[in-house]
């Protein structure tokens, strides 16, 4: 993969070059001196503003990162408790399995949608879909967990 972008990419005086082709002005070239100390300064400045903020939802990222990644690794037994066989399990860890490649191949698209939303509706988006995930998850029933894993995949793939 690494090799076929290298191939198919363009070098740095190319893009620039193209970009002031298709904008009709030059991009600005970056500075030399990237100012991290002042920076990280700026960051933590920040941080201290609304650090209550910051914190919980530092916290609640990580809960529902934590619980959106043990549903998807540990769904083979999850789903042989939940409905009483192996089979059951297998099935839930196949389904599981597609779904998290779909919502991988789909990125690209919920990309292109947090664009058309912006932030704060695509944020509300995210929330929903953990919101269904969660609220389905312990459901002894197919299209409670077919709901759940695309809310939680769905989640856990564009929340980062």
């Amino acid at each position: 993969a690494a090799l076929s972008c290298h191939n198919a990419g363009v070098d740095i005086d190319e893009f620039y070059s193209e970009a002031k082709r298709a904008l009709g002005v030059p991009l600005p070239r970056p500075g030399g001196d990237l100012k991290i100390g002042e920076k990280i300064s700026k960051a933590w400045m920040t941080f201290r503003l609304d650090m209550c903020d910051h914190l919980f939802l530092i916290n609640a990222l990580c809960m529902a990162q934590c619980f959106t990644m043990l549903y998807a690794s540990l769904s083979g037994a999850y789903g042989k408790a939940l409905f009483g066989t192996q089979d059951d399990g297998d099935q839930l860890a196949a389904m599981q399995t597609t779904v998290t490649f779909a919502a991988g191949v789909c990125g690209p698209i919920f990309a292109r949608l947090a664009d058309i939303l912006g932030f704060v509706s695509f944020s509300w988006f995210l929330t929903a879909m953990f919101c269904m995930g969660a609220g389905l998850f312990g459901q002894a029933s197919w299209k409670a967990q077919e709901a759940a894993s695309v809310g939680m995949q769905v989640f856990a793939t564009l929340q980062n």
